[in-house]
């Protein structure tokens, strides 16, 4: 029997073995009371996960891009609650009526994401809310709820920031797991398209100061996560993470290029995503089986009980999702396995379940591509249906 416990420092979930009213931390080696900070006592606990320390803890969900764009959207909703939009309001024909596209590979945003990251996602948000239809500029909570974003989550954003998400110019989320941790490595890079005032911010959430490594950070409180630490490189820009180390990654200046990514990484991208996208996913690891197993094991976790996806997730290499910006252009959602026979049955898989949509599954060797016209209802039932409920 054991409690498990919530690290005040780091968020990090610590199995309580020893009954002792202090507790280390596995994770970010702080102690702390354990008064108050249990989760669910006398709960047993699986003999694995006791034994694993906190910091090999991590998360997988499917799709992958789900989880980051939670945190990340909690992120947005910090900075874009304080951005000046009066103009945007009082003005709506000032608008653009379309938006330029920035292929993948030049998105600014990257520049601030560390090399060790194994997902990405970008939307570069105006041409996005443009694609979603007329009514979207005026409801992004129903625009991105229709792509199968869950919409409590929207609808909290929205409440905090008003309708400062029609500020956000540009959003990339790097996801890593190399360090292992719960929460995952987040890095969010916010273009804006207006200025922000970073004081007015920081003190609408009550945020404290944090010097690290030559930067000043900023500890904020968010919805959707306990806390999120928010740098400022300029007026424009805002880069946030869950954890103050997870700064020691990230340069001062933004790189030049993509050459600093692991290449496969970049080689989805180029490959497997639309120059004129403006919404897109990559991931890639050869270890989601790894990351996938603790949260069947955790209580209280939505993947708790799920073993039966550890199998699907050990034959699992990459996913690449692409949303190009014309109307004529398909979506194109391609998924690697490990072996020809894998993606063979997952294919049929696929082609069962979507049959008599107007969705197509195809692919060959390793690969299967599902495809289809650009319906926002269609996409989002597509994305919420790659992996099936257990029966």
């Amino acid at each position: 029997m054991a409690d498990v416990l919530t690290c005040p420092f780091c968020n990090a979930m610590v199995a309580n073995t020893t009954g002792t009213d202090r507790v280390a931390c596995s994770r970010c080696g702080e102690s702390f009371s354990s008064a108050g900070r249990t989760l669910s006592e006398g709960l047993p606990l699986p003999e694995r996960l006791v034994a694993y320390p906190a910091s090999r803890y991590v998360p997988i969900r499917w799709p992958f891009y789900v989880l980051g764009v939670m945190l990340a959207m909690g992120i947005v909703g910090v900075i874009a609650n304080q951005l000046n939009l009066r103009k945007l309001r009082n003005n709506p024909s000032s608008n653009p009526s379309s938006h330029a596209i920035i292929k993948p590979s030049e998105m600014p945003g990257l520049g601030y994401v560390p090399e060790n990251c194994e997902a990405i996602l970008a939307i570069q948000l105006p041409a996005f809310l443009e694609k979603m239809g007329p009514e979207a500029q005026k409801d992004p909570v129903e625009a991105i709820a229709r792509l199968g974003f869950p919409r409590s989550l929207v609808e909290a954003i929205d409440s905090a920031s008003g309708v400062g998400l029609k500020n956000v110019e540009q959003m990339v989320v790097g996801i890593g797991f190399e360090r292992g941790a719960f929460p995952p490595q987040l890095f969010v890079t916010v273009h804006t398209r207006e200025s922000y005032d970073l004081d007015a911010l920081v003190k609408k959430r009550k945020g404290s100061p944090l010097k690290k490594d030559g930067r000043t950070l900023h500890a904020v409180k968010s919805n959707g996560v306990p806390e999120v630490l928010i740098w400022s490189p300029n007026s424009r820009v805002l880069v946030g993470t869950l954890l103050a180390r997870d700064f020691e990654a990230i340069p001062m200046q933004p790189r030049s290029g993509i050459g600093h990514l692991k290449p496969p990484l970049t080689g989805l991208m180029k490959e497997r995503v639309a120059e004129d996208a403006s919404f897109w996913f990559v991931a890639l690891s050869d270890q989601w089986a790894k990351y996938i197993r603790p949260y069947t094991w955790l209580p209280g976790s939505p993947l708790a009980g799920r073993d039966d996806l550890i199998g699907p997730a050990d034959r699992l290499r990459t996913v690449a999702i692409s949303l190009p910006q014309p109307a004529e252009k398909r979506v194109e959602v391609r998924i690697d396995q490990k072996s020809a026979e894998a993606a063979t049955r997952l294919r049929e898989i696929y082609q069962e379940r979507f049959s008599g949509e107007e969705i197509t599954v195809g692919g060959e060797g390793d690969t299967i591509l599902i495809a289809t016209d650009f319906e926002p209802q269609r996409v989002g039932s597509l994305l919420s249906r790659l992996v099936v409920e257990k029966k």
